[in-house]
């Protein structure tokens, strides 16, 4: 399942994070980080082989404004829905 996140609140673990008060780094760091994930991800989703592309079929889920609770509710909730058993 894709998770999309939207081009503020996001970086590697332990990089850094902003948005829901947990700030860390200034704000020329957030904005650069924020410019190199937004190049990759465009970098990846627009090469000519093997392009990163969610399927078809997939769910995308936008996690942007959602806490870590909020999203392993929504992943469980769409894999009961979807999954037999």
């Amino acid at each position: 399942m894709p998770l999309r996140c939207g081009g503020g609140p996001r970086a590697g673990p332990g990089g850094p994070v902003w948005g829901g008060g947990g700030e860390r780094g200034g704000g020329s760091e957030l904005r650069r980080e924020a410019e190199v994930l937004a190049a990759r991800d465009r970098a990846d989703s627009t090469r000519a082989v093997a392009p990163l592309r969610a399927a078809a079929d997939a769910v995308v889920l936008d996690t942007t404004r959602l806490s870590l609770e909020q999203q392993v509710q929504a992943v469980v909730a769409l894999a009961r829905e979807r999954l037999p058993g």
